[in-house]
C-alpha cells in the first residue's frame, strides 16, 4: 500500500468521501462501503470501523456482539452474564459518538425494559464511554428511558435532546445528568408533561449546574437560571419553548447583557397534560 494512505488526514478524507456526515445514520450503500473498507487491510480497518460505528440508531447492536448463548431469540436471558462476555462488545462501544433512540430502535417482541435492567446490573463500565450526542425520542416509553439513561450519561457527552419527561422520577434524572455530564454544550429539553409538578424549578436547577452551555432550548427558566446563563461566555442561543408567551415573558426578567446572545421565544400548543 502506498505510504500516503498511512497519513491520518488522508484516511480521514477517504472516509469523508464514503460517509460525509457521521452525525447522521449512514445509508445502506455507505454502510456496505465502510464494511468492505474495514475488511480491506489493517490500515483502513480501524478508521473504517470508527466511522461504521460512529452513529447508532439502537443500543442493541452492542448487545448483539455478546456471545450467542446469552440471549434467546426474543432477548430472554439464557444464563448469567460474565465479565468476559463484554470483551468483544467493548471493541466497538468506544467508537460510538452519536446515539438516536426512537420507536425503531428496539427489536419487536422484546422486553426492552427487562433487557436494560439486566445490562445496567451486569455492565462493569460506562456503556458508551465516548458518546458525544444523545437524542431520545421515545415519548410513549418513559420507563425505558429510566432504565437505560444512567448507562449513557458519560463525561464525554456534549449534546442532548430529551423529550420523554412524564413523571417526577424522570425529572429527577436531570440531577444525575448535570453531575455526570458537566461539559454539555447543546441542550434541548421538551415541555415535561406533568401537570401537577412545577418542572421549571427542576430544569432551572439543572441548568445552573452547567457552565459550558452554547445552545439551550427549554420550556421555562426561573430568574436564578437566567442570571446564571447570562454569565456563560460560550452561550450563543437561548430558546424558550412555552405554551404561554405572555406569562413567560412577564415573570422572568432577562438581564441586559444579551447583545451577543440570540434569544428566541417559541409558543407551542401542548395538549394531554396529566
Amino acid at each position: 500500500m502506498h505510504r500516503t494512505f498511512r497519513i491520518p488526514e488522508v484516511l480521514h478524507m477517504v472516509l469523508l468521501q464514503i460517509y460525509p456526515d457521521q452525525t447522521q445514520e449512514p445509508s445502506s450503500d455507505e454502510t456496505q462501503a465502510l464494511a468492505r473498507l474495514a475488511r480491506t487491510c489493517k490500515t483502513f480497518s480501524e478508521p473504517a470501523l470508527d466511522a461504521l460505528w460512529s452513529f447508532q440508531g439502537t443500543v442493541f447492536n452492542v448487545f448483539k456482539c455478546m456471545p450467542s448463548d446469552i440471549w434467546a431469540h426474543n432477548w430472554i436471558l439464557r444464563r448469567p452474564i460474565l465479565r468476559r462476555d463484554w470483551d468483544r462488545a467493548f471493541i466497538y462501544t468506544h467508537r460510538v459518538r452519536y446515539l438516536l433512540c426512537s420507536s425503531h430502535s428496539f427489536p419487536a417482541h422484546a422486553n426492552t425494559l427487562r433487557v436494560f435492567e439486566i445490562v445496567r446490573l451486569a455492565l462493569p463500565v460506562a456503556h458508551l464511554p465516548q458518546l458525544r450526542s444523545l437524542r431520545w425520542l421515545l415519548y410513549p416509553h418513559p420507563e425505558q428511558f429510566l432504565a437505560l439513561a444512567p448507562l449513557l450519561f458519560t463525561p464525554t457527552l456534549r449534546r442532548i435532546f430529551l423529550g420523554t419527561f412524564q413523571t417526577m422520577s424522570q425529572l429527577s434524572l436531570l440531577s444525575a445528568l448535570a453531575a455526570h455530564c458537566p461539559l454539555l454544550t447543546h441542550i434541548d429539553i421538551d415541555q415535561p408533561l406533568i401537570a401537577t409538578v412545577d418542572s421549571s424549578q427542576v430544569i432551572s436547577d439543572f441548568v445552573c449546574g452547567l457552565d459550558h452551555i452554547e445552545s439551550l432550548e427549554v420550556a421555562y427558566l426561573d430568574q436564578t437560571a437566567h442570571n446564571h446563563i447570562i454569565t456563560l461566555p460560550r452561550l450563543k442561543t437561548l430558546t424558550l419553548k412555552t405554551p404561554n408567551l405572555k406569562a413567560s415573558t412577564s415573570r422572568v426578567h432577562l438581564p441586559r447583557k444579551t447583545d451577543q446572545i440570540l434569544c428566541v421565544v417559541r409558543t407551542y400548543a401542548y395538549q394531554h397534560l396529566r
